[in-house]
């Protein structure tokens, strides 16, 4: 990707997060990455958000360390993913927010066709 073109005609506004662009946030290292994969500076998009997301983000994982659940203060609740819960996913845009796993009915169709027997 070209800076500041579209890639495959699709401005990077659009496109959302790259492969790995979760790594600085999940490290806390926003400030010591030079560049994302699309060759643009993180320092120059970075926002409040940005170290909103990762403070909850090291909170999720240094509560999941300590205690098996990442739950925990002044953090929205994570669901365990479960059917009889609609299968629920954390999904981290400008906060973290629950959101039913809109790919479940794919991956049940997809695990029938692939049970042993099945044609």
């Amino acid at each position: 990707m070209v800076l500041g073109k579209p890639s495959l005609g699709i401005p990077r506004t659009a496109i959302g997060a790259f492969h790995g662009d979760e790594v600085p946030y999940v490290f806390s290292t926003l400030d010591n990455t030079p560049g994302s994969l699309d060759g643009t500076s993180r320092a120059t998009r970075l926002e409040y958000t940005d170290r909103e997301l990762l403070a909850a983000m090291l909170s999720y994982w240094a509560n999941f360390v300590k205690t098996g659940d990442p739950n925990g203060p002044r953090l929205p609740s994570w669901p365990r993913y479960e059917a009889r819960t609609k299968d629920p996913l954390m999904r981290f845009n400008n906060q973290p927010r629950v959101e039913p796993d809109e790919r479940t009915s794919r991956m049940k169709t997809l695990d029938a066709a692939f049970q042993p027997g099945s044609k």
